[in-house]
């Protein structure tokens, strides 16, 4: 099959969807205990103050804020990097090829399921913990609202920079304008499209491994710019070291970009050559 059938790619869906309901459902069990623990651990030491100070409260309410966006990353870069998992095992690799659909259905279902369905099954799992803990916490000394309010002026506030961003002109040697916006969609593309790949590279441990392999590349881009800078340190003035850092943001975007475009094209690849029996990689 060659031809790409939204219809049959939503039955790829679904039929995936029903047979590995249990890993969706351990899924939502993990991301709901993780957010709330996160947020049972930020308001304990408040709710044992029965006068609390505003300021105080308040404090406790950014920081729940900000355990909320760093466990929905940590949880949403998990879930890409599950996008194969479902298929290390051969009895699931067959039942995945012996389905009646092009392979690029198939991978675009898997994609879908990994990323908006992890990204749908987060938010509902915030609203969750947040409402667990507000009952949890309901006869202490000083039970506290919810924080989600927070949250949402927190989101509404980087989506306005984000937005106001994007609209400034550029001018080069100057101002980056909204270079520095796609410079921030391209890292975040780069880095999803990388666990990804990772997904489809590691049978084991994927998030793990990834995670690992990222971190180490980075530290090693690190020492070698560093080193590079440390070169050339004294050859050129702070103000054409501005505009160099200025002008090289482009270039980091488009490199950005097509990086994370190379990344899904090799996953794809690696996906559509499965086999039932696979080699032993890790």
């Amino acid at each position: 099959m060659k031809n790409f059938s939204l219809k049959r790619m939503a039955q790829v869906m679904r039929i995936t969807f029903c047979q590995n309901h249990k890993w969706f459902l351990n899924c939502g069990i993990a991301f709901l205990l993780a957010h709330f623990f996160g947020q049972a651990m930020i308001f304990y030491s408040v709710c044992n103050i029965p006068a609390a100070d505003d300021w105080f409260v308040e404090s406790r309410m950014h920081s729940a804020t900000g355990a909320f966006v760093m466990i929905s990353v940590f949880l949403i870069l998990g879930g890409i990097a599950f996008t194969f998992d479902v298929l290390k095992e051969k009895n699931k690799r067959i039942a995945i090829l012996m389905l009646p659909a092009s392979n690029m259905e198939k991978f675009v279902a898997r994609l879908l399921l990994c990323t908006v369905g992890v990204w749908l099954l987060n938010v509902v799992c915030i609203l969750l913990g947040d409402g667990l803990r507000q009952f949890v916490y309901l006869w202490s000394d000083n039970p506290l609202d919810s924080a989600l309010p927070y949250l949402w002026e927190f989101i509404a506030d980087q989506g306005t920079v984000f937005v106001r961003v994007m609209g400034d002109s550029f001018r080069p040697g100057q101002d980056p304008g909204w270079w520095k916006a796609a410079f921030v969609l391209a890292s975040g593309f780069m880095t999803y499209s990388f666990f990804l790949l990772g997904s489809a590279v590691f049978r084991k441990q994927a998030f793990v491994l990834t995670g690992l392999c990222g971190l180490g590349l980075t530290l090693l881009g690190a020492y070698v710019a560093g080193t590079v800078a440390g070169l050339f340190e004294y050859s050129y003035t702070p103000e054409q070291v501005d505009e160099f850092l200025v002008n090289i943001v482009p270039v980091m975007s488009i490199s950005e970009f097509l990086l994370g475009i190379g990344f899904t094209w090799l996953s794809y690849r690696l996906f559509t050559h499965m086999t039932v029996v696979r080699r032993k990689l890790f």
